[in-house]
C-alpha cells in the first residue's frame, strides 16, 4: 500500500471540507505534498491526528485530553418531518448517497450510512436539519467512569522503574501499553492485548507514581473498540463516495424513444404513449 493509500485509510471518510480541500482524497493529496498540516481533520480528533503524524514521521505529544477523548462524538443528521417541504435540495450535497426522498415527498436519513459531514444543512431552505449524537454510542458509555478515574489519579510521570511487568498474571508490560495508550499509538491494534488484561488491579498495587494503569486499560478497550468501529465506517463511507461518483460520471441513457410530451397535445400524447407501451409492455395500457 502506498504512502496515500495509507493517509487515506486512517480519515474518518466523512468527506466534509472542514479540512479546507473538498473531499478526504485532496487532503491526502496536500499531506503528501506538504501543503497541508495532519491537524486539520476535525471528525477524525487527536486519534486521526496521531496516526497521520506518525505515518508522515511527524512529532506528535497528545494532551492528556487528546488521550482521553481521542474522537470527537459521532453525529448523524436528522431531518424534523413537521418541518420537511420536500424540496430535494439536500439531496446532492450528501457525498455518501444517505439521504433517500423525491421532490414534494418527505426526505429519510440512513443513519447507518450517514457521516455527520454536516454538508446537507447549508442547503435546507427551512432549517428541518440537524446534526444529533448517533443513535448508539458505546464509547462514551463505556468510557465516562473510566475517564473520572484517571483525571481523580495524582497525575505524577511513569519513573519507568518495570515493577508493574512481573506482577501482572497475563504476561503483558502494562508501562509499555500504557505509554502507547497515552501516546494513542495504534488504538486499533492494541485491541487483542487489552482483551487479554483481566483488570485485577495488581499492576495499580505497585505504581510509586500512583497511575491507575487498570483503569487506562479499560478505557483502552473501548478507545481501540471505536477504533476498529470508525475504521470499518470509513472503509464503508469511502465505497460509497467512490460509487457516488461514479454514478454522477456516468453518461445520461438516452429516452429510449420516448418524446417529449410537453410539446404534444393531450390526445396524441395519449396515443403516443399508448404506442410506446404497447411496444414495450406488450399489451396495451
Amino acid at each position: 500500500m502506498d504512502l496515500q493509500a495509507r493517509l487515506l485509510a486512517l480519515l474518518p471518510g466523512t468527506q466534509c471540507g472542514q479540512c479546507g480541500h473538498a473531499g478526504c482524497a485532496p487532503y491526502v493529496g496536500a499531506l503528501t505534498a506538504g501543503t497541508a498540516g495532519p491537524d486539520a481533520c476535525p471528525p477524525g480528533g487527536a486519534a486521526a491526528r496521531a496516526a497521520l503524524s506518525a505515518a508522515l514521521g511527524l512529532d506528535f505529544k497528545p494532551s492528556l485530553e487528546d488521550a482521553l477523548a481521542p474522537f470527537p462524538p459521532a453525529l448523524v443528521a436528522l431531518i424534523h418531518e413537521e418541518t420537511c417541504i420536500g424540496c430535494a435540495k439536500c439531496l446532492p450535497a450528501c457525498p455518501v448517497d444517505a439521504l433517500i426522498g423525491a421532490p414534494r415527498f418527505l426526505h429519510r436519513v440512513l443513519s447507518e450510512a450517514c457521516t455527520g459531514c454536516g454538508l446537507c444543512l447549508p442547503p435546507c431552505p427551512v432549517d428541518c436539519i440537524e446534526l444529533v449524537p448517533a443513535p448508539s454510542n458505546p464509547f462514551a458509555m463505556a468510557s465516562a467512569a473510566t475517564v473520572a478515574r484517571i483525571e481523580a489519579a495524582p497525575g505524577a510521570p511513569c519513573t519507568r522503574c518495570g515493577a508493574c511487568e512481573p506482577r501482572c498474571p497475563e504476561g503483558l508490560d502494562p508501562r509499555a501499553l500504557h505509554e502507547r495508550l497515552r501516546d494513542l499509538q495504534s488504538p486499533a491494534a492494541l485491541g487483542p492485548q487489552l482483551e487479554r488484561c483481566t483488570l485485577c488491579g495488581a499492576c495499580d498495587t505497585v505504581c510509586p507514581s500512583g497511575i491507575p494503569l487498570s483503569s487506562w486499560f479499560q478505557h483502552g478497550r473501548a478507545v481501540a473498540h471505536e477504533a476498529s468501529r470508525r475504521e470499518v465506517a470509513a472503509a464503508r463511507a469511502a465505497c460509497a463516495s467512490d460509487r457516488r461518483k461514479a454514478r454522477l460520471a456516468a453518461p445520461v441513457p438516452s429516452a429510449g424513444g420516448f418524446p417529449d410530451l410537453a410539446d404534444l397535445t393531450p390526445e396524441v400524447a395519449r396515443r403516443e404513449l399508448a404506442g410506446l407501451l404497447r411496444k414495450t409492455v406488450g399489451h396495451p395500457p
